[in-house]
């Protein structure tokens, strides 16, 4: 500062000749800068800041990358398979359950008929499969009995268990005891009408002959009902009344409930036919079961469609997964085709990519990936390409295969439909020339470099490019060689290390810190 005021005073105060010495003195004092202030200044070095790496020589891989998007290994959408009412919901969201586990049911009395006669369908079909489990001579007549007797006895438990079901479902009682109140309207009306024409004095005589009549030049025949008005009232209240009587019969016995007898005799009539059943059955396990296999093929296909019919009273566990959505409430009435539950397996996560033709021949079933979440963040997952499709697909204006990727260690913070970006080392080069990529300018299309000498000169020499990766790029061909300086504006610590050099021989305000990766092949993410 005492220097700087010195020579302001030095130059108001003397003439033109101070002007020469002034003038070296400043020359002078600039060449006292320290050199190791601006490693990649020379004479030459424009007033912007400029830094001259050398190109060096070691190996440099390219990464593929991809985005998918998060997929269970199975998910469904439960739904219900007929109409009524939920009767109980037996999971909650959360829960985890096995394949065949029953997840929701609906109430039997709100079922339709065809739906609770499934039950019988199912039996019948169950001794059809029985049925065509002998087929050898020898064992017909043993046959032809048990299936008697088996028939027999599942009879007695359907009329035995049908004792315990509601004669017709809440709809059907409904629909009687609305065909009842409309039998007894109609009745009271045409009692009210009869009454009133006995009251008036009304007799049994005719009140009409039929007579002739000419209308535009046709013959008409009118009236001719001999009836009187009292005998058509009559006909019409005993008409009412037996309509009545029988709208009342119908209700009563949909909506009644069966005697203590009848349960007895339901009990004994089972006990009956199932000794008679356990004796025949007997004799027939003395055969060789000998059945064809297109019998029992087709009885086992019956017995899954009856089967099929009685179990849409379910909601049925189609794999083992987690519940993560319940949709069901008990008591309410559902339709079919409602949403019930959504079941999802989450032990594996896949996620489905796109693979250009052009990176395809690069990637190999089984290859090792890396998976990033932006939703979990900080943390890389690793993974393998899981299947490739061997057919290619247009993907907008891209040539691309399908290929499937699968996460080897599942997070539970994984959900589907979150977005992942896919990591895949492709090309692997060593002992090679590498440059960064802001030392590379293009003209007409092809890339140059500045090349530095130790005097200072400048000169622009065309290159041709291999591999890049992250902020470097591989020179195939050139007149450049290892040691070469080349000019570039700006610097990444980044690109240093991936060139090898230390980057804070290059950027004074960086710290060597330790946790940087040897200088060389950058190490490539692993797992936390």
């Amino acid at each position: 500062m005492l220097m700087k005021t010195a020579l302001q005073n030095i130059i108001q105060k003397k003439t033109g000749r101070w002007i020469p010495l002034l003038l070296i003195f400043l020359l002078a004092s600039c060449s006292l800068t320290p050199a190791s202030l601006s490693p990649a200044r020379t004479e030459n070095t424009p007033a912007s800041q400029e830094y001259l790496i050398p190109v060096t020589r070691g190996t440099i891989f390219n990464t593929l990358s991809f985005v998918g998007n998060l997929r269970y290994n199975q998910s469904a959408e439960m739904v219900w398979k007929t109409s009524g009412v939920i009767e109980n919901v037996c999971v909650r969201t959360g829960d985890t359950v096995k394949k065949g586990d029953i997840l929701a049911v609906l109430a039997t009395d709100s079922l339709s008929s065809s739906v609770i006669l499934s039950e019988k369908t199912m039996i019948e079909q169950q001794l059809n499969l029985e049925n065509v489990m002998g087929s050898s001579s020898a064992k017909m007549q043993a046959y032809v009995n048990l299936n008697t007797k088996e028939i027999a006895l599942k009879k007695a438990k359907l009329a035995q268990e049908a004792l315990y079901y509601p004669r017709a479902t809440r709809e059907e009682m409904e629909r009687a005891w609305d065909s009842y109140a409309l039998a007894h309207l109609n009745f009271n009306y045409a009692k009210q009408d009869y009454d009133n024409l006995v009251a008036g004095g009304e007799g049994w005589e005719g009140f009409e002959e039929a007579r002739e009549i000419s209308f535009f030049g046709r013959k008409i025949i009118l009236g001719g009902d001999s009836r009187s008005a009292r005998e058509r009232k009559f006909e019409e209240y005993v008409s009412t009344y037996n309509t009545l009587v029988s709208a009342y019969e119908n209700y009563v016995w949909t909506s009644g409930r069966p005697s203590a007898v009848d349960y007895a005799v339901a009990e004994g009539n089972v006990e009956v036919a199932q000794m008679e059943y356990d004796k025949a059955l007997q004799e027939y396990l003395t055969y060789e079961n000998m059945p064809r296999l297109k019998d029992v093929s087709l009885a086992e296909a019956g017995l899954r469609t009856a089967e099929n019919r009685y179990n849409q009273r379910f909601i049925i566990a189609a794999f083992t997964g987690t519940v993560t959505a319940v949709n069901a409430v008990e008591g309410y009435y559902v339709e079919r085709g409602a949403a019930a539950l959504r079941l999802d397996d989450k032990t594996r996560i896949f996620i489905p990519i796109n693979i250009p033709e052009l990176d395809i021949s690069s990637i190999k079933n089984g290859a090792q990936v890396s998976i990033t979440l932006d939703a979990i963040p900080q943390k890389t997952f690793s993974g393998h390409i899981y299947a490739i499709s061997d057919s290619s697909e247009t993907v907008g204006t891209m040539t691309a295969f399908s290929a499937v990727v699968e996460v080897d260690e599942p997070d539970d913070r994984m959900l589907s439909g979150m977005t992942a970006e896919i990591s895949l080392p492709a090309n692997e080069k060593t002992d090679v020339r590498l440059i960064p990529n802001s030392a590379i300018t293009y003209k007409d299309g092809k890339p140059y470099v500045t090349v530095v000498s130790n005097e200072g000169h400048r000169l622009n020499v065309e290159i041709q490019l291999g591999i890049s990766s992250g902020d470097i790029s591989e020179v195939k061909s050139g007149t450049l060689h290892e040691g070469d300086r080349i000019a570039v504006s700006s610097i990444t610590e980044e690109a240093l290390i991936q060139l090898g050099l230390k980057p804070s021989d290059y950027l004074p305000e960086t710290q060597d810190l330790s946790s940087f990766p040897a200088f060389g092949k950058p190490e490539r993410p692993r797992n936390e």
